[in-house]
């Protein structure tokens, strides 16, 4: 019996240290001046979690921090960065050329790098910086393509016409 009790511990142990989600994105949100303040992730996001408060106010889900199906919100002087994972899993992309593109900010600048098509939709690969790379600050789509700046540097897949 006991040996059942420390595989079940051990196993309990290891889902405790797993990543939050392999298809989890990283999103930084601040309340400046003690605001309230909704940081849009552009999906539909099933759960959050803050992965690494910035901020000396105290950040308590459900009071100073929480999200809903489309962002997180902070209020209080809450930030920091945060993890979430989509409701329904960004698709991976297909084979072939035209659905990833790779791109990086050199010196901090930044960088747009076309994606031949009409981008809908992307999602980070592969960070490949030290710098972060967060959704909406650091990275983004618009039109043809991908930017990046801030040091980012990452593989991206996308969806597009």
């Amino acid at each position: 019996m006991s040996q059942v009790r420390a595989i079940v511990i051990a196993g309990f142990v290891t889902l405790l240290g797993a990543p939050f989600a392999a298809s989890a994105e990283r999103i930084f949100c601040e309340s400046r001046d003690y605001h309230r303040n909704y940081c849009p992730t552009g999906g539909n996001i099933a759960s959050a979690r803050l992965v690494v408060q910035q901020s000396q106010a105290a950040c308590i889900q459900g009071r100073t921090w929480g999200y809903d199906s489309n962002g997180i919100w902070v209020t209080q002087g809450c930030s920091g960065e945060f993890d979430y994972r989509w409701n329904r899993p960004p698709p991976m992309p297909g084979p072939g050329p035209g659905r990833q593109v790779e791109c990086d900010s050199q010196n901090y600048q930044q960088q747009f790098c076309p994606a031949g098509r009409r981008v809908s939709r992307a999602w980070l690969v592969e960070q490949r910086s030290q710098a972060p790379c967060i959704n909406g600050q650091t990275w983004g789509f618009q039109g043809n393509g991908i930017w990046v700046n801030q040091g980012c540097s990452a593989v991206f897949a996308f969806e597009g016409r």
